[in-house]
């Protein structure tokens, strides 16, 4: 320690790392319309709407767009709704759905670096990119308006998709090892009632969002930077509102901050080794938890900092795996997990 300044001095090693250098996060509101049910009628007059899901997320593409990262792919979206004034149930259905959205990177520490080998060879760095969150967060019903959308129909349903998206650029990376280092805390990643039909709705967990219509705003999340917005009510306690506040180049950040973000990646599977979709990751570090989803393959990306991580693997109809996991600064780990079927879950199908 400076005797004069009180402040703890390093020496600075060089090593090289694969490492994350850049990173970014937003969340979206996608506006879609369907115009009649899975049969062909149309949408019911007094249809009210019950349940919504977003499924298939497939992600076609991931490009470099200048500061930000282009992301393109489709999702399916189904409504249940009752009618007949509650008597009758049924559903309207759209699939792939194409989506085009822009995500903004920043520097994570140093940033990307360029490193020339022998022979004018350069280390590439690649893009990676994770859904954080795909839901429903309203489904009402209400009228076609000059048939601009759902032609020959006189009512139609409004659905709501909210995702998040996390991108991040790594690869191999000088890094300064400081021989004297400090401990530093871990950033945080991450039906009606009555004669009136409400909407169905899901609360937002986004603090700024972009959204677009797909009829009236279409391309308005497609550039770089895409539009901000706040959501109409205030979001900013949730958890995914803090993943990325020290990540992004502030000016009240400690820039002698020798750890840099690593991630836990990997695949879940059941005994046959299939991959399980949308079982729930868990990396706890004692005093706050941090989630992922796996997707359809079973693959999962669950990016954090430096620490000691209590980390269980979940889903229903199997027994839980937990596991003890220390991460390194700019360590990617990767895992392959295996759960058994639990004896005492006992399924259950739901007819309509």
């Amino acid at each position: 320690m400076d005797n004069k300044t009180g402040k703890f001095q390093v020496r600075c090693g060089s090593d090289v790392e694969d490492v994350v250098c850049r990173m970014g996060q937003k969340c979206f509101h996608n506006i879609h319309y369907l115009c009649h049910t899975t049969r062909g009628a149309c949408i019911p007059a007094d249809a009210c709407p019950f349940q919504a899901l977003v499924s298939n997320l497939y992600i076609a593409s991931l490009t470099r767009a200048g500061e930000c990262a282009g992301i393109t792919g489709t999702y399916d979206v189904r409504v249940w709704f009752t009618y007949n004034n509650g008597h009758a149930i049924a559903e309207a259905e759209r699939t792939a759905i194409p989506f085009r959205v822009h995500i903004p990177l920043a520097d994570v520490a140093a940033g990307c670096q360029e490193i020339v080998c022998e022979e004018g060879i350069r280390l590439e760095t690649k893009l990676c990119a994770t859904n954080l969150k795909l839901e429903v967060v309203e489904a009402a019903l209400e009228a076609e308006k000059r048939e601009t959308v759902c032609q020959g129909w006189n009512t139609r349903l409004k659905v709501i998709v909210e995702k998040e998206f996390l991108v991040f650029e790594h690869g191999l990376q000088r890094l300064c090892v400081a021989r004297c280092v400090r401990k530093f805390a871990p950033h945080p990643l991450e039906g009606s009632s009555g004669e009136v039909c409400q909407p169905f709705v899901n609360p937002t967990v986004c603090p700024k969002l972009c959204t677009q219509d797909e009829v009236q705003k279409a391309d308005v999340c497609d550039v770089c930077p895409p539009l901000q917005e706040k959501p109409k009510e205030d979001a900013s306690s949730s958890p995914g509102a803090a993943l990325l506040p020290a990540l992004q180049g502030s000016p009240n950040r400690d820039r002698d901050m020798p750890t840099s973000p690593g991630a836990i990646k990997g695949r879940l599977m059941d005994e046959n080794g299939n991959g399980l979709f949308m079982a729930r990751i868990i990396a706890s570090d004692g005093k706050q938890q941090f989630r992922a989803r796996t997707n359809y393959k079973g693959f999962f990306l669950l990016p954090l900092y430096p620490d000691t991580y209590e980390l269980t693997a979940m889903k229903r109809g199997y027994i839980a795996q937990t596991l003890e996991i220390t991460l390194g600064s700019g360590e990617i780990k990767e895992l392959e997990l295996t759960l058994a079927p639990d004896p005492l879950s006992k399924g259950f199908r739901l007819k309509l």
